[in-house]
């Protein structure tokens, strides 16, 4: 908004990244694609894993389903080394956004991941995909779409299910949340 009114935001994704081009990106940030509408959104994903001083940890979230937050928390509790068990998870979707898609989990995931080892996730790369009980990465709607997006505002690693290498053109395919700890650990 200036002196003559409001102003038109023309790409809403652009303008979202511009803001945070200039500061550092912290350990447990992670982005992802989502579809909300016919539109396609970036969203931050930021994460604060602590040790918990209660005998009890603490799960809070905004702009995510504290439900898919304990789902996903207890599969990285269960099939990789990063156990999550007797720290606190804070979670937060940068700007005020909310995730009603199942393709944010995979970010979500390498959000954890990365606070709990304390590792930056260089701020090129976009995580999409759903996960399952078992661990495994599954397919996710608009991932087509989802890429081309990503790729306009200059994500360069963009990491996606396997099973969905053949849509897209991306190099970059995580079977499991076990090969996504992985990963993680060695970027």
């Amino acid at each position: 908004m200036d002196k003559s009114g409001l102003i038109p935001i023309s790409n809403i994704n652009e303008e979202f990244l511009k803001n945070n081009t200039d500061q550092a990106t912290p350990a447990g940030t992670a982005f992802t694609a989502e579809s909300i509408a016919s539109k396609i959104f970036i969203l931050e994903i930021q994460s604060l894993v602590a040790p918990t001083i209660f005998g009890y940890p603490q799960r809070k979230t905004l702009g995510l389903d504290i439900n898919r937050l304990q789902i996903i928390a207890a599969v990285l509790s269960k099939f990789t080394d990063t156990n999550l068990s007797s720290f606190d998870i804070h979670l937060n979707i940068a700007c005020g956004q909310k995730s009603q898609d199942t393709s944010s989990d995979m970010a979500v995931a390498a959000s954890l991941i990365a606070s709990r080892n304390n590792i930056i996730i260089p701020r090129n790369t976009l995580f999409i995909g759903e996960i399952g009980l078992g661990g495994e990465i599954k397919p996710v709607k608009n991932l087509e779409a989802k890429i081309k997006e990503a790729g306009k505002l200059g994500f360069t690693r963009i990491f996606i299910p396997k099973c969905q290498k053949d849509k897209a053109n991306s190099p970059n395919f995580i079977e499991n949340v076990k090969e996504l700890e992985r990963i993680l650990k060695h970027i």
